[in-house]
């Protein structure tokens, strides 16, 4: 039985795959994902939302691809997001054991659903850790309205965490819309079997289930922090027009006391 290495990397918000396409000129042996086949069950799956998954590559090999590919990647990550799994090839049957994935060879179809749950659970963890961290920021500033009512925090620096907020929020939405079931799977059996061991063995469901909730948390901190800062802009300009009214009296009745 043989062994492979399949592993996924986050590279960034996006992959230009055309204009990558475009330049090296390679041969796809899938367009959905784009897959490239090499000889020794060798091959490269690539994801518009920013994940490369590659199957039996050693780690030179996987340096050198990163290489090309670099300047086709929008927004990359400062660190990159990776997720490894063995596989074994030539059992009788499709099987998940203890985390590892028995396959009797690796067809193309076998490969786009690996690389898809794979690519999946990869871009899940960032997303996951990047809810989790702002909303631990969001803790902090609404644990100090709870004490004492206020926050000790500038506006423009509520605004900052408001807008990388409704970004990632944005982001997670349109990208977790690419989590649909693979058309490959609603006329095969066996694959949608296998898709659904692969999504149930990476929680894929239950993860996405516990991020959308976390999710709606954090629209509300959200919702509440620009209330707040609305709520001190109204009062800031109350107070300044109550001044304008108390400045004016006070020159009327400066100029009442000039004309006596």
């Amino acid at each position: 039985m043989r062994k492979i290495e399949v592993k996924a990397i986050h590279l960034g918000q996006k992959i230009k795959i055309k204009d990558f396409l475009d330049k090296y000129k390679y041969r796809l042996s899938s367009k959905e994902p784009h897959i490239l086949s090499y000889p020794k069950n060798k091959h490269i799956a690539m994801y518009r939302y920013g994940v490369v998954v590659f199957w039996n590559f050693n780690e030179n090999d996987v340096n050198e691809y990163l290489g090309q590919i670099a300047p086709f990647i929008v927004e990359p990550l400062q660190q990159e997001n990776s997720e490894i799994t063995e596989l074994k090839l030539g059992s009788k049957n499709v099987q998940i054991e203890e985390g590892t994935i028995y396959l009797p060879d690796s067809t193309i179809d076998n490969i786009r659903l690996v690389s898809e749950i794979l690519s999946r659970s990869t871009i899940l963890e960032y997303f996951e850790n990047q809810v989790e961290g702002i909303l631990s920021e969001f803790g902090e500033v609404i644990e100090r309205f709870s004490r004492t009512g206020r926050t000790n925090q500038s506006a423009r620096s509520l605004l900052k965490k408001v807008g990388v907020a409704m970004r990632i929020q944005h982001l997670t939405v349109s990208q977790m819309a690419l989590l649909d079931r693979p058309d490959i799977t609603w006329d095969d059996p066996e694959l949608s079997e296998f898709y659904n061991e692969l999504t149930e063995e990476y929680e894929i469901d239950d993860r996405y289930s516990i991020l959308s909730e976390k999710l709606k948390i954090l629209f509300h901190d959200v919702e509440f922090i620009v209330n707040y800062l609305e709520g001190r802009r109204s009062m800031f300009l109350e107070v300044i027009i109550i001044l304008l009214i108390m400045v004016e009296v006070g020159l009327f009745i400066f100029q009442l006391g000039w004309l006596e």
